[in-house]
């Protein structure tokens, strides 16, 4: 188990040490500039991939789009983006530990579901801070971070993971069928090579209409979500595995 987790940490400081690279090789493009040098980590380029400290096959991973904001207000050189953007894992658990209002959202949809919340982690698509439309970044900014957050899923191996980004979800789940969510309004799910992946509408998301659905379907998803893991849990104790 110790080989294991050794290799686990070099692995993902792997990833950061190659978006580091990356990040710092585009840093006097002026196109790419303005996402690979935000405004907390200025003059030197900054980055957040994990929400929190990653760990190994963690019993769900929340898929965001990319870091908007770690700190309660709206500036983005306020405690603790500068942390949080620093390029390195994480130290702090941002869902717990920080008052922005992406993790008091969580807090409220998890709530239900507090140890599972504990033990989840969360990460981004695309790791370069934006307030506006991330949509806009450089295509090879884009592809090279969802490449990586492939490799990482592939690393951290979670039992399941929630999307709340749809370009999470179809970028996860390209070429497979999806599901709806049971009493949820918008949610959906699928299943790729034995992971099943939700989606959710962003509960802090910028227009209204979205951001209500996202606040009304998450903690259905979340319940869903407790109730697949129980159901596991049973059929690997009937196996006897």
């Amino acid at each position: 188990m110790a080989q294991a987790l050794r290799t686990f940490d070099t692995a993902i400081n792997d990833v950061y040490k190659l978006t580091r690279d990356e990040f710092a090789r585009r840093r006097t493009d002026l196109i790419f500039a303005k996402y690979v040098v935000p405004l907390s980590t200025a003059p030197k380029p900054g980055f957040a991939i994990f929400y929190n400290p990653p760990t190994f096959q963690p019993p769900l991973l929340i898929i965001g789009l990319n870091p908007a904001n770690f700190a309660p207000g709206d500036s983005l050189k306020t405690f603790p983006n500068k942390e949080m953007l620093c390029g390195k894992p994480p130290t702090a658990n941002s869902y717990l530990d920080h008052t922005h209002l992406f993790a008091k959202a969580l807090q409220v949809g998890f709530a239900g579901q507090k140890a599972l919340f504990k033990a989840t982690r969360g990460m981004n698509l695309w790791f370069f801070q934006s307030s506006s439309d991330a949509a806009k970044a450089p295509r090879e900014l884009r592809e090279f971070c969802s490449e990586r957050t492939k490799d990482l899923v592939k690393i951290v191996k979670p039992e399941m993971i929630l999307c709340l980004s749809s370009h999470a979800f179809a970028s996860l789940t390209k070429g497979v069928a999806n599901y709806p969510v049971s009493g949820a309004t918008k949610a959906r799910f699928a299943d790729v090579n034995g992971t099943r992946i939700w989606y959710s509408y962003h509960p802090t998301a910028s227009r209204i209409a979205i951001r209500a659905v996202g606040v009304a379907d998450l903690p259905i998803v979340v319940a869903n979500i407790a109730a697949a893991r129980k159901n596991r849990v049973k059929k690997v104790l009937a196996s006897g595995s």
